[in-house]
């Protein structure tokens, strides 16, 4: 697939609900929960609530006899995720001893998805930050090992429609009566090959589910799109060249599998 940012499909008012750019690293065993508060510091102008969360697993993306996506999971009692977050809610940054995530969230605002580019440039300013803190807290130098950009989508079912006929509004394949015509829930997962000169960087996982609205208990289609992967160089400089060739590959995989009755809807452009 040719990267090429100029042919990439636009969206005027695409239903994103959630966008996650990530690095994860080779563990820093030195942050701890106590030296992950110190770096609360280096963000709370911008960030100034903070939160506890469990970490996220270790994930990687192989291609050798079969295995695919490998999750490591800790066997002593892990450092805790710390979440910092803006004053709208809608922004936070993310932070383990193994990975660092900037992402926006919708919520119930009206404030729009910031775009792709402008998420990136924040990760790269907010990673800067925290590799300089991990060289002055640590004596370390972080590693990256995968790169990854999330999707999440949330699609409104309208009131009297049955799941099956949303589906088949939303996506290009299957007869969807045939297959959920009596289902009271649904979830589909599909994954796919990245591959650059017929070889494989990565994979997009696919993963469709009926939820509600949390808000008002309204259904959803929930449509997540995860691109990940290893960065050729284990930089920031290669994360970032990695995110740039998932963002493509979503964007493409995404306007493929939706139909132009739903384009029309978000507005495309291109």
């Amino acid at each position: 697939m040719n990267a090429d940012p100029d042919t990439l499909p636009e969206f005027g008012n695409p239903p994103i609900a959630e966008v996650a750019v990530s690095i994860q690293f080779d563990a820093i065993e030195e942050l701890n929960a106590a030296v992950l508060g110190l770096l609360w510091g280096e963000y709370s102008k911008n960030y100034p609530h903070a939160e506890q969360h469990p970490p996220l697993p270790r994930v990687v993306e192989t291609f050798e006899d079969q295995v695919r996506s490998q999750v490591k999971v800790e066997k002593k009692f892990p450092t805790p995720r710390l979440w910092f977050i803006t004053e709208g809610k809608t922004k936070l940054i993310q932070v383990q001893p193994d990975r660092f995530i900037v992402n926006w969230r919708g919520l119930d605002s009206e404030e729009k998805y910031p775009r792709y580019s402008t998420l990136r440039e924040e990760l790269l300013r907010e990673f800067v930050i925290f590799q300089q803190f991990v060289r002055n807290q640590c004596e370390r130098e972080l590693t990256p090992n995968q790169a990854e950009l999330t999707y999440v989508n949330h699609i409104p079912q309208p009131v009297g429609t049955t799941t099956a006929e949303d589906l088949a509004n939303l996506l290009r394949v299957a007869d969807w009566q045939e297959i959920c015509s009596d289902a009271e829930d649904f979830r589909l997962r599909v994954s796919y090959l990245m591959n650059e000169f017929e070889s494989p960087i990565g994979r997009v996982h696919l993963d469709i589910t009926t939820a509600n609205r949390v808000a008002d208990g309204a259904p959803l289609i929930v449509l997540q799109l995860v691109g990940r992967g290893s960065p050729k160089r284990p930089d920031i400089e290669g994360a970032l060249e990695f995110l740039d060739i998932a963002h493509y590959w979503l964007v493409t995989k995404f306007a493929e599998i939706t139909t132009s009755e739903m384009h029309a809807e978000w507005e495309r452009t291109q």
